[in-house]
């Protein structure tokens, strides 16, 4: 089994999420980008969120 994380118009989400049930795939809304932040929440906790200015120099190689 693997995991693969899917990006979705907002006005897409629940289409998907119910698309995917239907085809016996597990899969949940982590979270949303958008301006200058990544956020990822669990309910209504924060588990990720960092700056996009962050996200590209650690992609680039330099540290967060």
């Amino acid at each position: 089994s693997g995991v693969a994380w899917v990006g979705v118009a907002p006005r897409f989400a629940d289409a998907f999420l119910a698309m995917a049930k239907t085809c016996g795939v597990a899969a949940m809304r982590l979270g949303s980008s958008g301006g200058q932040r990544l956020t990822i929440k669990t309910g209504e906790s924060s588990v990720l969120d960092v700056s996009v200015e962050a996200l590209r120099k650690a992609f680039s190689g330099g540290a967060m």
